[in-house]
């Protein structure tokens, strides 16, 4: 999907999500009156009667098939939740790459073909297919699909294990492990002297008088307790604030000084504009006069026409792109690198990436089993709170691990 699309869609999303839901509640309401169509079909009715018949069977209390429908929502739950729980246990065992690989596929298989023959036996139980059906023709075919499917998937995947893979560390708003208040100067020397992490991510807002502050709400209240927002704020009002956070009190930094001390600590940043509906046009105008000071620092935005413009300006430096899902496709752009929310984040997008040769940022790892999974997909950097889950090493058991809830 074009990144545009996207961009406004994330944009509009408290508009779009009450549309997204009604849709989806006609489409569940639909399926519920036409359940019981392929059964009707079986039966020998047309396309027509059997559309006809499930409407008016389904317009009679069935209390039966909705306990049946919950139950069996609960029983698929817990099923994938002990499967990975299990899988992942079993995954200690194996140590070399392809007995690891073989042991994953069989697994994965068993797991699959029983939870498919349970879904088979429970439905022909409720008589929603036909005995028929379920002949040894159809079992057999099943299970080469199952069979074919799951070796594709797993296969292809684990092959991709890169252990040796070193993305850039990188310190997410400036801090890890709460050393400091988020976004201030003390939060960057402290951090860059106790971890030297390779990239330390920022974020920038425009003021009333169209200066940039480093800070990461446009509303102020979380860290100052006051209802005011950036882009209706000046510079000297801003200064008046007193930032409160971690057991610590600091000011807001305005990002000329931010940038002075980050060079004098030839610390690289990862710069994110933050642009409001009223700073959206000139944001890009207002990092312009630092172009000179940024040359060895990466800028991004989750605005993708900000992230366009910015390119267009600062043509030499890595400019990215926020995603901020991926359910409605890979993003197509022009930009440099893609920054992905961790919890999105999948083999497949990853892939989807490469072959559009985007280098890949993950935000924001929270355990150092999430860091071993990601460091081995060919990531180029992840971003952290605590700088301390980076230093674990990519392994084999977590890169399969890691698969198990995919499939």
């Amino acid at each position: 999907m074009p990144a545009n699309i996207l961009s406004t869609v994330f944009a509009k999303r408290w508009q779009i999500i009450p549309i997204v839901i009604i849709i989806y509640l006609i489409i569940l309401y639909l399926t519920t009156r036409f359940i019981f169509f392929p059964s009707n079909l079986t039966h020998g009715d047309t396309i027509i009667r059997g559309l006809i018949n499930s409407w008016k069977f389904s317009q009679k209390p069935w209390p039966k098939e909705i306990l049946f429908g919950g139950l069996m929502l609960l029983l698929t739950a817990i099923i994938w939740l002990v499967r990975i729980k299990l899988g992942e246990q079993l995954l200690t065992l194996f140590s070399h790459q392809y007995s690891l690989i073989f042991a994953l596929l069989i697994y994965a298989l068993i797991g699959n073909v029983l939870f498919a023959l349970l879904i088979v036996k429970l439905l022909n139980q409720q008589k929603l297919i036909v005995n028929d059906v379920f002949d040894c023709h159809w079992l057999l075919l099943s299970v080469l699909g199952l069979i074919a499917i799951t070796i594709l998937n797993y296969h292809s995947d684990l092959t991709a294990f890169q252990p040796n893979n070193q993305p850039y560390s990188i310190s997410h708003r400036g801090i890890s492990q709460k050393n400091a208040i988020q976004n201030t100067i003390t939060g960057l020397t402290d951090t860059n002297l106790q971890w030297q992490p390779d990239l330390v991510e920022i974020d920038l807002q425009e003021t009333s008088d169209h200066q940039l502050v480093v800070v990461h709400d446009p509303n102020l209240k979380k860290l100052t307790g006051r209802d005011l927002n950036v882009d209706q704020l000046t510079w000297p009002e801003i200064q008046q604030l007193t930032l409160k956070e971690n057991n610590y009190t600091d000011k807001i930094s305005l990002f000329s000084d931010y940038l002075v001390q980050a060079n004098q600590l030839e610390q690289k940043l990862l710069i994110e504009l933050k642009p409001s509906t009223k700073t959206q046009e000139t944001i890009v105008s207002a990092l312009l006069p630092f172009k000179e000071q940024l040359s060895n620092h990466f800028l991004q935005s989750m605005s993708l026409k900000v992230s366009e413009e910015t390119k267009k300006y600062f043509f030499d430096n890595q400019v990215g792109y926020i995603l901020p899902f991926d359910f409605l496709g890979v993003p197509k752009n022009n930009l440099d690198f893609i920054n992905i929310e961790q919890r999105t984040a999948n083999p497949y997008i990853i892939q989807a990436l490469k072959n559009q040769n985007k280098d890949i940022l993950i935000w924001t790892l929270h355990t150092k089993k999430e860091a071993s999974q990601l460091k081995s997909l060919a990531i180029n950097g992840l971003l952290t709170d605590d700088l301390s889950k980076l230093k674990s090493q990519a392994t084999l058991q977590n890169f399969a691990a890691f698969f198990l809830r995919l499939y």
